[in-house]
């Protein structure tokens, strides 16, 4: 698509190259695990301060980045196991527009 990866965009055809995702899903491990130290050095700057407010922001803060450290955790998982195996498929793949315009979706 762009030249650096082997992503295809071509008429109804969607083609993904896996060496992309799993560089993109080691990239936002390696991001999201430095967001989680950083947000965890906060706390203990405002808990030296006594900001309790801060604290409560923070902690739902690190509740979120933590959910989302475990989505990419588990696929950066699966795509690393999947080096090594024969069959690889998608799921939870969206509807195409032309199940949305037959009605065979819903949303």
């Amino acid at each position: 698509m762009n030249g650096t990866t082997q992503n295809e965009l071509s008429g109804n055809l969607v083609g993904l190259d896996y060496r992309a995702l799993l560089k993109t899903a080691q990239f936002a491990y390696r991001e999201l695990r430095e967001s989680i130290h950083r947000t965890m050095r906060e706390t203990y700057i405002d808990g030296a301060r006594g900001d309790n407010v801060g604290q409560y922001h923070l902690a739902k803060r690190i509740a979120d980045l933590a959910a989302d450290f475990a989505i990419v955790a588990d696929t950066l998982s699966a795509l690393v196991a999947g080096c090594e195996r024969a069959t690889k498929r998608l799921v939870n793949v969206p509807p195409t527009l032309e199940d949305k315009n037959n009605g065979n979706c819903k949303e």
